[in-house]
């Protein structure tokens, strides 16, 4: 009797194991490490939501290849040990076909190794160091790098017309002296005439500089740095009386600009990775619907956590087959990739896309200031 009962009970494990692996076969796992904790968990929050949206709505359009997708995210914690821990666990415990992220580049940098080992195809949304995709073939992303930027806004700039331009950039920061290179490569290849100035960490009276600049007769300023010195650099201008094109890069589109340096600000161009007030359909859309799903407005991490998920969902669905091999081969065939951070993308033989900057401008309107959708140009 006790035997029996023994029969039985082994049969029914054998028997739930066997329907939880049915289960497990009908759904195609996608992973996600992000930081959900800590100081930068805002950014992480913001590639999750992107990539849930994208999964909710491919799901309620059949999914891919006739399965349901199924999101497994994991926290980072933004930390590289972590992180590490996070991707190792998405590809080994969860099996996972395809990772989105890690978010910055000192996790994706950690990341990007361990996918290639393991040959699971990774896409950050938001990591520019240019390192991370020469990891491998395997590694990818959807943000344009910094080079990208500084070339768009350049290219803005000769579009406006501006013949004399200027960068002031921070002196011992990698971020602000690599796009002062980019800057003057490009403005020599076009043609310009141009000046590099420099300051230094912690300086807050920029007056020298900006009496260089508009001694120079610098029509035009590229500002590669964040929105605190933008604020002093505006005001001190507009004191001075000196009105150029200011065109900064993306650390300059934040509530903190309009609200500190006012009126100053005004007129301000800067590249960035999208602009809500950009009329096209796809743009717009996103914004219903993830306004509708989450009750909130999202940040640009957000769109660039979309796009890498659908990219990756839309590969997928290309490949015609959930093996990691082939979803890496799709995804370096990218072409004309229809994308809320920018369209068409193609991706480049290294792995980063091929698309236009957004430029917004700082206006004013109902009388307050806004950022505003200005064009789409080609780095």
């Amino acid at each position: 009797m006790k035997r029996g009962y023994l029969v039985v009970a082994l049969t029914f494990v054998v028997l739930t194991a066997l329907t939880v692996s049915a289960v497990a076969a009908d759904t195609i796992k996608i992973g996600v490490a992000a930081p959900l904790t800590g100081p930068l968990a805002p950014y992480g929050e913001g590639v999750r939501d992107g990539a849930i949206l994208a999964v909710e709505q491919a799901n309620a359009k059949g999914g891919v290849l006739g399965k349901q997708i199924e999101l497994v995210i994991l926290d980072d914690q933004a930390d590289a040990t972590q992180a590490a821990n996070v991707v190792t666990r998405l590809i080994q415990r969860e099996k996972v076909v395809g990772v989105i992220g890690p978010v910055i580049s000192a996790t994706a940098s950690v990341g990007g190794p361990i996918c290639q080992r393991f040959g699971i195809p990774m896409i950050t949304p938001t990591a520019t160091a240019v390192s991370i995709t020469r990891v491998g073939d395997y590694v990818f992303r959807v943000c344009f790098l910094d080079d990208s930027q500084g070339s768009a806004a350049v290219n803005y700039m000769y579009g406006e017309g501006i013949k004399k331009a200027a960068v002031l950039y921070k002196v011992g920061d990698a971020y602000s002296e690599g796009l002062r290179d980019v800057f003057m490569q490009k403005t020599k290849e076009l043609g310009m005439e141009s000046i590099d100035v420099a300051y230094n960490l912690g300086d807050t009276d920029f007056s020298a500089q900006l009496s260089r600049m508009k001694n120079f007769g610098a029509e035009g300023v590229f500002c590669p740095f964040y929105y605190e010195d933008a604020v002093l650099v505006t005001r001190q201008a507009k004191a001075m009386g000196y009105n150029p094109l200011f065109v900064g890069t993306d650390g300059w589109d934040a509530q903190e600009l309009l609200d500190q340096a006012g009126d100053a600000s005004l007129g301000s161009a800067m590249t960035t990775h999208f602009s809500p007030t950009d009329s096209r359909p796809i743009v717009q859309q996103y914004l219903a619907d993830f306004q509708a799903r989450f009750g909130h407005f999202p940040i640009v991490l957000a769109a660039l956590g979309y796009d890498a998920t659908r990219l990756m969902i839309e590969a997928i669905g290309r490949a015609g087959s959930d093996d990691p091999k082939a979803i890496r081969a799709a995804i370096a065939a990218t072409e004309g990739f229809d994308g809320v951070t920018g369209s068409p993308i193609s991706l480049d033989e290294n792995g980063d896309p091929v698309k236009d900057v957004t430029i917004i401008k700082v206006i004013e309107k109902d009388g307050e200031l806004a950022f505003d959708f200005v064009a789409a140009v080609r780095p």
